[in-house]
């Protein structure tokens, strides 16, 4: 009997033993799989650069960002679309910026006009054709502007595009200092509600639940003596 257990014990470790070592041997080829492989970020990097790297390829080079040449793929400076953008600096000066592909205006006199959606003012600012962003000053606070890009053609002003909206800031600090703190009295309004098994609802008021609280701390700390 002692011998058949004997067997036994030694073929059972025979198998601990013999998968340990496949379980090894796996991830020994799993991690050379992983090594002849490219990785994910390069190959996202290329494609965004326009630089094709062979998966399949393993004698295909590592591609490297210090390898791009920024020189010979410099990064797009016009769209060839129509397009005005605007932003905040601070209360007072506005940024614009722009792009315009109509023939018109450029041969007549280019335009930008600034609206103050708050107070229904209108203001043309005259600029160059070769110029495509402008800071615009002396705007208002706490007020809401957009731009249109344009051009004057006999006096009239021909839009070609407009801006979104932005509403400049305050220039002055907040009035507010502190939260507004609610009172005892305007808390004992609330009351709170706890459901169980969405079944069971308990509701009662604060009021009602503090008053409770102090008739618990007064019998807790209650106490009678004899003479």
């Amino acid at each position: 009997m002692s011998i058949m257990l004997n067997i036994l014990i030694i073929i059972i470790a025979f198998i601990i033993l013999l998968s340990l070592y496949l379980i090894s041997l796996r991830r020994e080829n799993t991690m050379e799989e992983r090594k002849l492989q490219p990785d994910k970020t390069d190959f996202e990097a290329g494609e965004e650069l326009g630089i094709e790297i062979n998966e399949k390829d393993e004698t295909e080079k590592e591609f490297k960002m210090q390898d791009y040449s920024w020189e010979e793929n410099e990064l797009k400076h016009k769209y060839n679309k129509t397009m005005i953008r605007l932003i905040v600096r601070d209360p007072n000066w506005l940024f614009s910026y722009w792009e315009v592909t109509n023939p018109e205006y450029y041969e007549n006199q280019p335009v930008l006009r600034l609206f103050a959606q708050s107070t229904d003012e209108v203001h043309d600012i005259e600029i160059r054709h070769n110029v495509d962003n402008w800071y615009i000053s002396n705007v208002k606070p706490k007020n809401r502007y957009k731009v249109a890009i344009g051009f004057k053609k006999d006096g009239i002003f021909h839009p070609l595009c407009y801006s979104n909206t932005v509403n400049t800031p305050s220039s002055q600090p907040s009035n507010i200092i502190d939260e507004k703190w609610m009172s005892i009295e305007e808390l004992s309004k609330y009351t709170y509600r706890i459901e169980i098994n969405s079944s069971l609802s308990l509701l009662k008021s604060l009021k009602k639940r503090r008053e409770n609280e102090e008739e618990i701390n007064v019998d807790s700390f209650s106490f009678s003596y004899k003479d």
